[in-house]
C-alpha cells in the first residue's frame, strides 16, 4: 500500500511541473506580418545582412490560446547574405518570459527548430531565444552572439514593418 501512494503522490508532482504555457498572438488567423532589420551573423564568416521574416497565427482555441510560427525568412543587401539559406520551416514561437499566464504581455519569446545554411554548406539548426517588445511597431531582439546549435551566432533587432500589428499575451 505504501508503494502505491508513493507512485501516486511522485505522478501528481510530475504532472504539475507539465503544464503548458499557453499564450495568446493577437490578432488570431494573422498571415503576412513582416518583420526587419539589421543582423550581425557568424560561423564561416561576419556578416552583417537585412534579415526580412514573416510571421503568423493560427485561430483561437477554445481557452482562447493560439500559436505563431515563423513561416519564410531570408538575409539580403550585404557581402554573401544571399549565400545563407533558412529551410524547413515553419518556425514555431513560444512565449519564455514571463510564466505564470493571466494576460500579461510577453517579453521573451523562443523561435523553435530553426534551420540555416551557411555560406560554406554548414547547418545550424535549434532553438532561438529573443526578446519581444508588442511597441508600436512591434519588435524582436536577438541580443548580440545569441547562439544558434552548430556553431552559428545572431544578433540584432527585427521591427514589424507591415501586416496587422501583433501582440502577444501570456
Amino acid at each position: 500500500m505504501k508503494k502505491i501512494l508513493y507512485v501516486l503522490a511522485a505522478s501528481a508532482i510530475a504532472l504539475t511541473g507539465v503544464s503548458a504555457q499557453a499564450a495568446t498572438f493577437s490578432p488570431p488567423s494573422t498571415t503576412g506580418a513582416k518583420f526587419e532589420g539589421d543582423v550581425d551573423v557568424f560561423r564561416d564568416f561576419s556578416l552583417n545582412c537585412l534579415m526580412k521574416a514573416d510571421v503568423s497565427s493560427t485561430a483561437l482555441d477554445g481557452n482562447g490560446d493560439n500559436t505563431a510560427q515563423v513561416d519564410t525568412a531570408s538575409l539580403s543587401s550585404g557581402f554573401m547574405c544571399n549565400l545563407v539559406a533558412f529551410n524547413n520551416f515553419p518556425y514555431p514561437v513560444t512565449v519564455t518570459a514571463p510564466g505564470g499566464g493571466g494576460g500579461v504581455p510577453a517579453t521573451a519569446v523562443q523561435i523553435n527548430s530553426a534551420s540555416v545554411v551557411t555560406v560554406l554548406g554548414g547547418t545550424c539548426a535549434g532553438n532561438v531565444p529573443a526578446a519581444w517588445s508588442d511597441g508600436a511597431p512591434a519588435t524582436i531582439t536577438f541580443a548580440p552572439g545569441t547562439p544558434i546549435a552548430g556553431g552559428c551566432t545572431i544578433g540584432g533587432t527585427l521591427t514589424q514593418v507591415a501586416g496587422s500589428a501583433i501582440t502577444i499575451t501570456n
